[in-house]
């Protein structure tokens, strides 16, 4: 910089200046419930001091589900929309992460409550003993079981939960009878804590 005082004489003083990076501010859905099976779709949105920045995004769906998201952008604010279907009920801490590209982060977070739906429960069991490497008998043996309970449960007569309970420790006793011979510890393990958990919803213990 250069200046003159009243006389003429010029002075020149040299100053340095530090321009910080702004992290994108991000704004997402609120706590939310939602049926087991139904998708949950977040619909975000951000903006940045940086107007030149280019910007990426991530959802983290919580349970290890991290999925990046396509983003459309203009003038230092964005969009982007992702959905995510749940394989079981709990509570997820979802996390909505925006980075610019001097790495700068911004995020928002909120819960997911995923509700427990009996009948979706089942199949997603179904689902896990398709997926075990099992013998074609033992298979069939427990699906047996996951069929009856499936069929009563498409009743909503509330004495149907009785016979799907029934039907559940039935193959819970098929499960203990196959632990360590025909099935891993650790499969055996699973699928009877899920199955358990689809008996304490019927029972109206959760």
């Amino acid at each position: 910089m250069r200046v003159t005082d009243d006389d003429g004489s010029p002075a020149i003083a040299t100053l340095s200046a530090t321009v910080v990076n702004l992290a994108p501010e991000v704004n997402a859905e609120s706590d939310q419930p939602v049926n087991l099976g139904d998708p949950v779709t977040v619909n975000a949105d951000f903006t940045d001091k940086g107007i030149l920045d280019i910007h990426t995004a991530t959802i983290n769906w919580g349970g290890g589900s991290i999925e990046p998201q396509t983003v459309i952008e203009s003038n230092g604010a964005g969009t982007f929309t992702g959905s995510h279907i749940y394989a079981w009920p709990d509570s997820y801490e979802v996390t909505v992460t925006v980075t610019d590209k001097d790495l700068g982060e911004g995020s928002c977070v909120f819960t997911v409550e995923v509700l427990p739906i009996p009948e979706v429960m089942v199949e997603c069991l179904c689902d896990d003993v398709d997926t075990i490497d099992l013998s074609k008998g033992t298979e069939k043996s427990l699906n047996a079981s996951l069929d009856t309970a499936t069929k009563v449960l498409e009743d909503s007569n509330p004495k149907n939960d009785v016979a799907a309970i029934n039907a559940l420790e039935a193959l819970i006793n098929k499960i203990e009878a196959q632990r360590g011979k025909k099935m891993l510890e650790a499969d055996a393990n699973a699928l009877i804590a899920k199955a358990r958990d689809i008996i304490a919803v019927l029972s109206g213990e959760t």
